[in-house]
């Protein structure tokens, strides 16, 4: 949407978002995979190792895509509804918008890295186009429906069997990558691997995505001033139970994991991917308190802001220095940055993209991803 028609507040939100999915990310750059991403237990028999692998997985891994989704299919209802307010019928220009996105995950996941997330998100969008027009009521059900599938999927105990199967195919990855540019047929089968990897979380992100147009149904985010009442209990109870409970769990998860448990590692890693969108509403219902009770944050702010209007741009761009930075046709560095680093490496980074977009956007008015994007779907 053009600058005047932006929320402020979404873009702040997806800047943050785009922290926790470089910081959930860097553990699949370093472990030269994106089947599993799980350290050796030798990686972390440094105290130091553990307590960083167990911060990861408790405030940064499946804590921050489910705010993503939200926002992703709060951006579908938001330009369908700005659409037909101009007398337009939304189902072409959207369907348009996502055939694009999943062909720009398609060749991201192919030629960059096989994590792309863009492509199951594309498809989770043309289901929600589905429910177009829906109430909001009807939306909030069934998105709370596939949530709770997805939950039951994610936190179902892996077999031994599977796990080795995973564990060996990933040593294969690591092997390729370690050695520099992997040969095309084993690109090819990491990509689709991962992507029914993805699928098999699409419930998850259906389900988010759908609340999302719920939430701007229900007037997200315009109504959030009146939301307040919802929002306190969110942030003071919610937000510190679900951080004390994932905390627990992560070093439970670490401690396993380095004792060699791989059985209880990963159950615990399951559980965590289930009860990450507690958390993840838990930092959105914080920010949006902070962001309507102190208005000086709102400018402060505004470089985290400009960072979310280049969320595609900014995410491809972490793809590029995270394969750049550990895999072997770059600098290598999977052997020298272990686990207590990785939450300031997550920091680092994206305090250098959110400069960056500042830097880009006070020359252009949109990213350039953003821009091929909105040309390719609107035709200007």
């Amino acid at each position: 949407m053009p600058l005047p028609e932006r929320d402020p507040f979404l873009d702040t939100l997806r800047g943050f978002a785009l922290l926790g999915i470089l910081w959930a990310n860097l553990l699949f750059f370093q472990a030269l995979n994106v089947l599993d991403p799980t350290p050796e237990p030798t990686a972390l028999a440094d105290p130091w190792d553990r307590a960083g692998y167990a911060l990861t997985l408790a405030l940064a891994t499946g804590k921050f895509y489910p705010l993503f989704a939200f926002l992703f299919g709060a951006g579908l209802a938001l330009m369908a509804r700005r659409l037909a307010a101009r007398g337009l019928s939304p189902g072409p220009p959207l369907r348009r918008r996502l055939l694009l996105l999943g062909l720009i995950g398609l060749l991201h996941g192919l030629f960059l890295w096989p994590g792309d997330v863009l492509l199951p998100y594309a498809l989770a969008g043309g289901v929600g186009l589905l429910f177009l027009g829906r109430s909001p009521g009807t939306l909030l059900r069934w998105g709370v429906g596939f949530l709770l599938l997805a939950g039951l999927l994610v936190s179902l105990p892996p077999g031994e069997e599977g796990v080795r199967e995973v564990r060996a195919l990933a040593q294969g990855f690591q092997e390729a990558h370690a050695a520099g540019f992997a040969p095309w047929p084993l690109r090819l089968g990491e990509w689709t691997l991962a992507l029914l990897g993805n699928l098999l979380a699409f419930p998850m992100v259906l389900g988010l995505l759908l609340l999302g147009m719920a939430g701007v149904g229900a007037g997200f985010p315009e109504a959030l001033p009146r939301w307040q009442g919802i929002l306190r209990p969110l942030a003071s109870f919610l937000l510190p139970l679900a951080l004390l409970v994932h905390g627990l769990l992560a070093w439970r998860t670490a401690e396993a994991l380095a004792a060699g448990r791989l059985g209880e590692a990963y159950f615990g890693q399951g559980l965590l991917l289930a009860a990450g969108p507690f958390l993840s509403l838990g930092y959105a219902a914080l920010l949006a308190l902070l962001w309507l009770r102190l208005p000086p944050l709102q400018q402060a702010l505004r470089p985290v802001a400009q960072a979310g209007r280049m969320s595609l741009s900014l995410y491809l761009l972490q793809s590029l220095l995270g394969t750049g930075l550990f895999y072997g046709f770059g600098l290598g560095l999977h052997r020298e940055v272990g686990y207590a680093l990785i939450p300031v490496l997550a920091l680092g980074l994206w305090g250098l993209q959110v400069a960056l977009a500042h830097l880009w956007l006070l020359r252009f008015p949109q990213g350039p991803l953003e821009w091929l994007w909105r040309r390719l779907a609107y035709g200007g």
